[in-house]
C-alpha cells in the first residue's frame, strides 16, 4: 500500500540549490503539461483492462475521498508500516539528518502530507544543515498544502515543490543535474518501493542512478520487511472495512473515467498475501460475469465471475533481498535504522565511485574492458587522490617500498608482461620504468637484510606527472589490445596476469595507507556498518562439518599457450592454484560461526596482562579504538554490530598464540578445513563447483572496513566478515606444481617455510579473486598489516 499516495505513477528529483521566490514555490516538470488528464487516465485503465491479466493503475486509488480514506488507514493499529516508520523518524531523525552532508540538495519521491518528512526537516534546520528541499507530487493542489503546513520560519532549508512524475523527475534531474552542483539526497519513504516488482524496482532504481545521478549521491529508502504472515494480511484487510471502502473507491472513480461502465454491485475487494514470495496483491473481484467488450474492443473483455483485476502491490523484503536489490542497482549500504520491532527498516546508501558488480563477475576469464574501467577508477582513487604527492616518499610500513613505488609498479608490470607475452611489442617509454618499477620489497620479517630479487630504488624516483603519463599510456595499448578478436592464449594471460595483480596491490596500497596519519579519507559516506545488525543470531555458536576427501585446484595448462583464441575461450589460474587435485581429509570438525573479534581478543589481552595491541588497533589496552580510513572509532561492547564485533586483523602467530590461550583443543584451520568450511556453506551450485556465492559477503568495497557477522548468515563465509582468513598451511611446493611462464618467481620465490596460506576475501578484495575457488592466497606469519583475521575449530568425535 503506497504510503505516500501521490507517487502512485512516479516522480521527481531536482538539481542544483535554487534560489526561488514565494511565488515560484511550486515548479511544473510535467513533460505532457498540455495532455488533456482525463484522457490520459482512461488511456492509462484501457490500457491495463485490456492486459492480461488485467489490471487496473494504482494511482487510481487516490482521488480527494480515496486521500482521506488513506489518512484513516494510517492510524489503524493494524497498518503498521506507517507506525514503524513514524517511530524509526521520530527516534532517528537527527541521526540522518547529521548523516547527510551539509550544503545537500534533498528530493522526496512522492511528498503526500510531509507529516513524516517535517521530522527529518526538523531536524536539519536544528542542526544548522544548509539544504535545498525539493518536494514532489502529482497534484499541485495537495503540494501547495503540504507545503503551505511547514513551519516557515526555516531558515537553513529551503523549501520548492515539483509538480510531475517519476518519469518526469528522472528525466529533468538528468537534464539539470552535474557533478558540480554539490551532493544530492533522494529520498523515498513510505515503503513506496514495496508497489513494484523486486524486478521493476531494481530497474527503476538502476535507471534512476545510471541517468540521474553521480558518484556519492545518496537515497534514503524506506522498506518493509518480510514480517508475519498474519501481521501482514491483517495490515491490508483491516476488521473494520477501511481498506475495503479505500480500494473500491479507486473503482468509483475509474468509472468517473469510464464513463460508469463499472457497476460497483458486479465487484468486491480481494486481498491476497503470498508469503513464500513476499508480497501482497490488492484485486477487484467479480462477482458475476462481467461484460465490457463494448468499452474494450475485443473478447478479452468478457470477464468471467471470479475474474481478479489487480490495483496494488506491496512486496517485503528479507535482509538478503534488500542486499540483493542495492547490488543490482549499484548503490552500497552506508546506514540502516530499524523500528523497535525489527520490522521496518530505513536505508541510506549511496552511490560508490566504482563498483565491481559482484553479482556478476566472472572469476576465470579474461575481465572485460568495463571491468577494467572499474579497475581503473578504484586505483585512481586510491594511488592519486586518497595517497596525495606529498605522501610519494612515506614508508607507512617500514619493511615495505616508499608509497612512490607502487603508483609506477602496477603500470610498469602490465607493460612488462605484455611485451613478453605479445610479440611486435616495445616497451613503452621511458623504457627504464621497466627497470624501477619491476618488483617491490618483501624481506623476512625475521632478517629482513634477506629478501628476494627486487629492482633497485632510484635515487629520486619519476616526477608524478611522468607517472601518470605513463599510465595512461599503459592503459591505451590495454583498450587497443581489446580491439582485437582474437590473442595468442599468453596474450590474454598477459591482461589477465595484470588485471590481478593491479587488484590485488589496490588491497596492498590500502592496508599501507591505513598505517599513515596523513592518508586522505575516500570520497564516501563513512559506512558505519552498525547498519548490518538487527536481531540476535537464530543460529548457535558453532556448528559441526563432517570432513571428506576435496577436490582443490582449476584446470589451466600452459602448454598451449601458443594457440591463437578469442578472448572467452580459456580459464585462467595462477600457478598455485594448478593442477587439479585431490587432499584427502576425513573426520568431524567443529567451526566457530564467527572469526574471532575484536572484542575476543581484548578480551585475552587484558587477561594475560598484556599492553601488545594489534597494528589495526589505535588507542590502548585500556581505551582501544579500530583504525578505518574515516576515524579510530572506540570499541562498544554493548554494540552488537559495532567495532568491537568486527573481527580482529592480526599476524597468524598472534592468532595461534589466542587459540592456544582459548585451550579446549581450540586451533586455526588447515587450508583443506577451511575450504571444506566455505564448500559447505559458500558454494555457488549455480555455477558449478568453481565459485563460491559472495553476493552478501563484505568484498568489494561494499564498506570500507571490515564488519560484524548479519545475524542472518548461519556462518562466515568468504569474506562475510571484511577480512581474509588465516589457515595453518605452510605455503609449499605441492605435487605437480610447475612455475608459470609469464611469472615464475610469483610462488615459487615464497617457499621459505615462513608464509601461511590465507583464503577468503577481504571488504577491498576484488570480487573475482574471492569468487574463485581455486583462488590461494599467502602472508609471513608474523606478518601484521594485511587485512587478515582467523576463526577457530577443533576436531570432535
Amino acid at each position: 500500500m503506497l504510503e505516500n499516495p501521490s507517487i502512485a505513477t512516479g516522480g521527481v528529483v531536482g538539481p542544483k540549490r535554487l534560489n526561488v521566490d514565494d511565488a515560484l514555490r511550486i515548479i511544473d516538470i510535467r513533460s505532457k503539461k498540455h495532455v488533456d488528464a482525463d484522457d490520459a487516465v482512461r488511456k492509462d485503465l484501457l490500457d491495463g483492462l485490456r492486459s492480461s491479466p488485467p489490471i487496473i493503475p494504482t494511482y487510481i486509488l487516490y482521488d480527494a475521498k480515496g486521500l482521506q480514506l488513506f489518512d484513516a488507514i494510517t492510524r489503524l493499529e493494524c497498518y503498521y508500516p506507517f507506525e514503524c516508520e513514524v517511530s524509526i523518524l521520530t527516534k532517528y531523525a537527527k541521526d540522518l539528518a547529521a548523516s547527510l552532508p551539509d550544503n545537500s540538495t534533498v528530493v522526496e519521491l512522492g511528498c503526500g502530507s510531509l507529516n513524516k518528512t517535517r521530522l527529518l526537516l526538523y531536524a536539519l534546520e536544528s542542526l544548522r544543515k544548509r539544504t535545498s528541499y525539493y518536494a514532489l507530487d502529482l497534484s499541485s493542489s495537495e503540494l501547495k498544502k503540504a507545503i503551505n503546513g511547514l513551519d516557515h520560519g526555516l531558515r537553513y532549508v529551503s523549501v520548492v515543490g515539483l509538480h510531475g512524475t517519476y518519469d518526469d523527475g528522472r528525466k529533468w534531474l538528468a537534464r539539470t543535474r552535474s557533478k558540480s552542483s554539490g551532493p544530492l539526497v533522494v529520498l523515498w519513504l513510505g515503503s513506496s518501493i514495496g508497489n513494484l516488482s523486486r524486478d521493476e524496482a531494481s530497474s527503476f532504481l538502476a535507471q534512476f542512478v545510471k541517468e540521474s545521478l553521480v558518484p556519492g549521491d545518496m537515497f534514503v529508502i524506506g522498506i518493509d520487511r518480510r514480517n508475519d504472515p498474519d501481521i501482514v494480511w491483517k495490515a491490508y484487510n483491516d476488521d473494520l472495512g477501511i481498506t475495503r471502502q479505500f480500494i473500491l473507491n479507486g473503482l468509483d472513480h475509474a468509472n468517473r473515467h469510464l464513463n460508469q461502465v463499472l457497476r460497483l454491485e458486479d465487484w468486491e475487494y480481494e486481498g491476497v498475501y503470498h508469503k513464500h514470495e513476499g508480497y501482497h496483491e490488492a484485486f477487484y473481484s467479480a462477482r458475476r460475469d462481467v461484460d465490457l467488450r463494448g468499452i474494450i474492443g475485443n473478447d478479452s473483455g468478457y470477464l468471467p465471475a471470479g475474474t481478479r483485476i489487480r490495483v496494488e502491490q506491496s512486496w517485503k523484503y528479507s535482509p538478503h533481498e534488500t542486499a540483493s536489490l542495492f547490488d543490482r542497482c549499484d548503490l552500497y549500504p552506508v546506514r540502516r535504522w530499524t523500528d523497535a520491532g525489527g520490522m521496518y527498516d530505513l536505508h541510506l546508501v549511496h552511490v560508490p565511485p566504482f563498483n565491481f558488480a559482484v553479482s556478476e563477475n566472472d572469476p576465470t576469464h579474461v575481465p572485460s574492458l568495463d571491468s577494467w574501467q572499474e579497475l581503473w577508477k578504484s586505483w585512481d582513487l586510491v594511488s592519486e587522490y586518497m595517497l596525495g604527492d606529498d605522501m610519494l616518499q612515506e614508508k607507512p610500513i617500514p619493511v615495505r617500498n616508499e608509497c612512490a613505488f607502487y603508483r609506477g609498479h602496477v603500470p610498469a608490470f602490465l607493460d612488462i608482461k605484455l611485451t613478453e607475452a605479445i610479440t611486435k611489442l616495445s616497451p613503452l617509454e621511458p623504457a627504464y620504468f621497466h627497470t624501477i618499477f619491476a618488483r617491490g620489497i618483501d624481506p623476512d620479517l625475521d632478517d629482513p637484510s634477506q629478501v628476494h630479487w627486487h629492482s633497485e630504488t632510484p635515487q629520486a624516483w619519476p616526477s608524478p606527472d611522468a607517472v601518470m603519463k605513463y599510465k595512461w599510456d599503459v592503459r591505451d595499448r590495454i583498450m587497443q589490445i581489446y580491439s582485437r578478436s582474437t590473442l595468442t592464449r599468453l596474450g590474454w594471460r598477459a591482461i589477465w596476469m595484470g588485471f590481478e595483480h593491479e587488484a590485488m596491490h589496490l588491497e596492498t596500497l590500502l592496508y599501507m595507507l591505513l598505517q599513515s596519519v596523513t592518508t586522505v579519507s575516500p570520497p564516501v559516506p563513512p559506512a558505519v556498518a552498525f547498519s548490518i545488525g538487527g536481531p540476535p543470531s537464530r543460529f548457535p555458536d558453532t556448528t559441526t562439518i563432517e570432513l571428506r576427501d576435496i577436490e582443490l585446484g582449476i584446470m589451466d595448462f600452459e602448454d598451449q599457450d601458443d594457440i591463437v583464441e578469442p578472448i572467452t575461450a580459456h580459464e585462467y589460474g595462477w600457478d598455485n592454484e594448478k593442477p587439479i587435485r585431490v587432499a584427502a581429509v576425513s573426520g568431524k570438525l567443529e567451526v566457530s560461526r564467527k572469526l574471532i573479534t575484536n572484542a575476543d581478543y581484548l578480551a585475552y589481552l587484558r587477561q594475560i596482562g598484556s599492553q601488545r595491541i594489534p597494528k589495526s588497533w589505535g588507542g590502548t589496552v585500556a581505551h582501544p579504538k579500530v583504525k578505518t580510513f574515516f576515524e579510530a572509532i572506540p570499541f562498544d561492547m554493548s554494540d552488537e554490530a559495532g567495532p568491537a564485533q568486527w573481527p580482529v586483523v592480526a599476524s597468524f602467530n598472534d592468532l595461534q598464540v589466542y587459540a592456544e590461550w582459548k585451550g579446549h583443543g581450540w586451533r586455526i584451520p588447515s587450508e583443506v578445513e577451511l575450504r571444506s568450511i566455505y564448500d559447505c556453506f559458500a558454494r555457488d551450485a549455480s555455477t558449478g563447483n568453481g565459485r563460491y556465492d559472495i553476493t552478501h559477503a563484505n568484498v568489494a568495497f561494499k564498506f570500507w572496513h571490515p564488519t560484524s557477522l548479519s545475524p542472518e548468515v548461519e556462518i562466515a563465509g568468504p569474506g562475510h566478515m571484511g577480512v581474509w582468513e588465516w589457515t595453518s598451511t605452510v605455503l609449499a611446493r605441492h605435487d605437480g606444481f610447475v612455475p608459470g611462464r609469464l611469472y615464475p618467481e610469483y610462488t615459487a620465490d615464497f617457499f621459505d617455510g615462513k608464509h601461511n596460506v590465507v583464503l577468503g576475501g577481504s571488504w577491498c578484495t576484488h570480487p573475482r579473486l574471492c569468487a574463485r575457488r581455486s583462488f590461494r592466497n599467502w602472508y609471513q606469519r608474523a606478518y601484521e598489516f594485511a587485512f587478515v583475521g582467523g576463526r577457530l575449530v577443533r576436531d570432535t568425535v
